[in-house]
């Protein structure tokens, strides 16, 4: 006769026995990696960059090329704004020399002048003024100043006057001024503007001794 199992032994064996399968499935379910969703994409730091701004570096490009527009025209205005020939051979813009407050002043008789001189000692400067227009915006014009031996350039500036006007400086120890005091005319220059065919007196030459 087979020897008889108690019942409460041999279903201890059965639970034991599911208890640890099912603790195994669990243990490798959590151990398994979770999926990476499939619509995440790495974007490197580089790509967000372009992305954000993708015409930088054709912005940059078009800058320099406006640039470089820029000074390509205004070395060829300060180029065409002198005389287009002998100075000597010119014609005389028409109009006197008038002093006023140490300066001399150039224009039709009974009118406004159309250009000044004068000197500032404190700075060491030339100053000059003459009637041109600057369109809105346009910050300078270049400028001319021509003897037959010499020759200087430099900027006009909108002088904030009621009346359309350019003013300009330039050093007095400019070889260009002693030029013409040594000339007897000169021509002043305006990128855009005619030329001013000027002839030099006594009391012009006196007003560029005191500057230099």
């Amino acid at each position: 006769m087979k020897p008889s199992v108690p019942k409460s032994g041999f279903l201890s064996k059965i639970f034991i026995a599911v208890s640890l399968a099912v603790m195994s499935a669990c243990s490798q379910e959590a151990a398994a990696p979770a999926p990476a969703p499939e619509d995440e994409v790495e974007v490197s730091d580089e790509a967000v960059e372009t992305r954000a701004d993708p015409h930088a570096a054709t912005s940059g490009a078009e800058k320099e090329g406006a640039e470089s527009a820029r000074l390509q025209g205004a070395a060829s205005d300060a180029a065409t704004m002198g005389p287009d020939g002998k100075l000597g051979d010119m014609a005389l813009t028409e109009g006197e020399w008038f002093l006023k407050d140490g300066e001399a002043l150039f224009g039709p008789p009974e009118s406004e002048a159309t250009f000044s001189i004068g000197c500032d000692t404190a700075s060491g400067e030339v100053m000059m003024t003459r009637s041109i227009h600057l369109e809105p915006g346009q910050e300078t014009l270049p400028l001319g100043l021509y003897t037959e031996t010499e020759s200087a350039e430099g900027d006009w500036r909108d002088a904030g006057d009621v009346m359309p006007l350019g003013m300009a400086t330039l050093p007095a120890s400019s070889d260009i001024f002693d030029a013409i005091r040594e000339a007897d005319r000169f021509a002043v220059g305006a990128a855009g503007e005619h030329l001013l065919v000027l002839p030099v007196t006594e009391g012009l030459r006196q007003i560029l001794a005191a500057c230099t």
